[in-house]
């Protein structure tokens, strides 16, 4: 959102969200997206953003079609050269099926430890895009902001590895150009797989989400990837 509220990044996962093209949601009022208590709730949250405070906060957002998505909001202020409010900047996550696990399973100690964990990954989530935000205000390196992103993923989330890939669609392929931590004396930064080829290279080429517990066992992997 820019200082007046207005959308001013929308990525493909909104549009997956939301059924809206980025092309309609640019430029428009949080009112396409929120209406009623949760249009009241942003608006109260983003005066926050004006004090220098982040928070995250669960809303309902309106799609498309009408439908009505639970979200959880993570949002940060942004702030210009001049330490002036410039607006907020915030990771907008899906929690549907959290909270049908909440109304079906409630007394499930299974669910209420996954449910625990999903709250520390949000804090988590929270400090990471702090740390981003301020990165992306503080240099206008790609190749800084690309590292010290996958190190603050790795760091918050704890993760054993991090990899970020970009496509050179020219020469069709991945190109790793930020990783961290245990293979980083293996794969060095410029190394380059065919889109198509192992798992980046499927993702790349499908742009899908790919999700598998355990690497070694997934048929799609070549190397790492």
């Amino acid at each position: 959102m820019d200082r007046d509220s207005r959308i001013i990044f929308f990525n493909k996962r909104m549009e997956e969200i939301t059924g809206y093209s980025q092309e309609e949601a640019l430029h428009r009022p949080m009112s396409l997206l929120y209406d009623g208590e949760s249009l009241a709730r942003v608006h109260a949250e983003l005066e926050k953003r004006r004090l220098g405070e982040p928070s995250v906060y669960e809303a309902e957002m309106i799609t498309r079609g009408g439908a009505r998505v639970p979200v959880t909001i993570s949002g940060v202020p942004l702030r210009d050269e001049a330490g002036n409010y410039a607006g907020s900047f915030g990771v907008i996550t899906d929690i549907s099926q959290r909270v049908e696990a909440e109304r079906g399973l409630r007394h499930s100690s299974d669910v209420i430890a996954r449910l625990l964990e999903i709250e520390r990954k949000r804090a988590a989530q929270l400090t990471m895009v702090g740390e981003i935000a301020r990165l992306v205000l503080s240099t206008l390196d790609p190749d800084r902001i690309m590292q010290l992103s996958v190190e603050s993923i790795q760091r918050n989330f704890a993760y054993y590895d991090v990899f970020l890939f970009t496509v050179d669609e020219a020469a069709g392929e991945v190109v790793l150009k930020a990783h961290a931590w245990a293979y980083r004396e293996v794969f060095s930064e410029g190394y380059r797989q065919a889109v198509g080829a192992g798992i980046v290279g499927w993702v790349a080429q499908t742009g899908e989400v790919l999700l598998s517990n355990d690497g070694s066992k997934e048929p799609r992997r070549i190397l790492a990837f």
